[in-house]
């Protein structure tokens, strides 16, 4: 059976190393940390997650900067797992984040699948992201 669960969450903190802040995340080794909480669809807190990326390399010649993600997503039903590597100036444009999800807890102790993203409007402190994991 495939479970389906979608929410929202935003960024309420989040901690920089390596490069200074007006230059943040643009050399490989910039890392950043941070905590989002996850809304229900009447706009209250249902669970947060807790993640660290790292810019894992510049690419020639396009000079996208590529990030790796890890993730702890906590719900009301379990907690998930996720990793995986994202192009930041596509998901800064908007465009669909996909993830590998492993459940590690509660009802999603076992399965499998992805958590897929997209973050709506320009990249800040208010900025939302739309969220669906799906596992089998």
């Amino acid at each position: 059976m495939t479970t389906v669960i979608e929410f929202t969450e935003r960024t309420v903190d989040w901690k920089l190393v390596g490069s200074p802040v007006q230059e943040a995340m643009s050399r490989p080794g910039d890392a950043f940390t941070y905590y989002d909480e996850v809304y229900g669809d009447g706009g209250e807190v249902i669970g947060h997650v807790l993640g660290f990326v790292t810019v894992a390399e510049v690419r020639a010649p396009d000079g996208h900067v590529i990030t790796d993600y890890e993730e702890a997503v906590e719900l009301p039903d379990g907690t998930i797992r996720v990793s995986g590597r994202a192009d930041r100036a596509d998901m800064l444009a908007g465009g669909t984040v996909r993830f590998d999800a492993v459940g590690t807890s509660g009802a999603y102790t076992g399965l499998k699948g992805t958590r897929e993203w997209y973050i709506e409007g320009p990249a800040g402190p208010d900025v939302v992201a739309h969220v669906k994991i799906t596992l089998d």
